[in-house]
């Protein structure tokens, strides 16, 4: 909603297959709503993210896998929170 960011916490596991570089399977995570907007990270292999919040109401993640090999995937919660910067 408006006045709110977006806080995603990765909870018990993160595991994707390992490459240099995140080639084959990665989470990516952009500050905004569209594939366009700002990097934050890509995150692969079993690098467990830090929680994310984002600056604005959106968070666009875009979560890219093969078929070659299956490794455990992750869990993430999101949740809002008020975005006090905003108060005046």
């Amino acid at each position: 909603p408006s006045g709110f960011k977006v806080q995603l916490d990765f909870r018990d596991k993160f595991v994707l297959e390992k490459s240099d570089g995140c080639k084959y399977d990665y989470l990516e995570v952009r500050d905004g709503p569209f594939a366009y907007s700002p990097l934050i990270s890509r995150y692969c292999n079993a690098e467990f993210p830090p929680i994310i919040t984002s600056s604005g109401r959106f968070l666009w993640l875009r979560f890219k896998t093969d078929d070659i090999l299956q490794y455990g995937g992750f869990r993430a919660i999101y949740s809002y929170h008020k975005d006090n910067s905003k108060c005046h």
